[in-house]
């Protein structure tokens, strides 16, 4: 429950810095026609394209906990593009495979970077309006 309620933080958090992004892109003379996703879209609704350019391509996000049988913990990867668990004693893949594993820590960081970009263009967005009253 804990991981469940960290991951749909970092979720409000990108969709947050996303937009902000977005909204300033959008404010500026030079910068408007850039355009990004804000908004996440499963793997299969990806263009083979933006598949290709896709920095997280064969990450796996984990370890996750699960509530195995007998009250004992089980440990798994999500494998994104295949929208599958991959459970640690899973021989088709899981953390041993040639996929990545990308930590809910990682994820944070990278939430994290986004949001200080956002707010340098948020500051310089400001500080030229400023300039300009």
């Amino acid at each position: 429950r804990e991981q469940s309620s960290q991951l749909t933080k970092l979720l409000e958090r990108l969709n947050t810095w996303g937009t902000t992004i977005q909204n300033e892109l959008d404010r500026s003379p030079v910068l408007k026609s850039i355009r990004i996703e804000s908004e996440l879209r499963p793997w299969r609704n990806l263009s083979p394209q933006q598949q290709g350019a896709d920095p997280f391509q064969r990450c796996l996000i984990g370890p996750f906990e699960h509530d195995g049988s007998n009250n004992k913990m089980v440990l798994y990867h999500y494998d994104v593009e295949n929208e599958r668990m991959l459970f640690e004693d899973d021989p088709s893949g899981g953390a041993g495979s040639q996929n990545l594993v990308l930590s809910l820590d990682a994820v944070a960081s990278v939430v994290a970077d986004l949001e200080k970009e956002a707010r340098a263009l948020l500051e310089t967005r400001i500080m030229s309006d400023l300039r300009t009253t």
